[in-house]
């Protein structure tokens, strides 16, 4: 949550919102070279806790609490996606787009 402070809009938003979210997962220490390869390249998919949904749902509660949005039902649309990637903490990408 402490990173989306610095992006929260001046005023709750009161429109439609179309969001995208990519959570970045760390590659387990034990994989091969082969593997990490291509979990490098987004060839192999990350089927592993914690479940997709549920990152979902954190982002946007955190979202919500920090008051992006009047309420969470304004999101019409999410496009979500985790994969790995060789770091050895978790990242979030999201982007919002308004739909007025």
């Amino acid at each position: 949550m402490f990173y989306l402070k610095e992006h929260v809009p001046p005023s709750p938003i009161e429109c439609g919102v179309k969001l995208k979210v990519i959570c970045y997962m760390p590659i387990p220490k034990s994989t091969s070279k082969k593997n990490r390869a291509l979990m490098e390249l987004g060839q192999v998919p990350h089927i592993k806790k914690p479940d997709l949904d549920n990152l979902l749902k954190n982002i946007m509660d955190c979202m919500t609490k920090l008051q992006f949005w009047r309420d969470d039902s304004l999101v019409f649309e999410t496009h979500a996606l985790k994969r790995y990637e060789d770091n050895l903490s978790c990242r979030w990408e999201v982007e919002l787009e308004t739909i007025t």
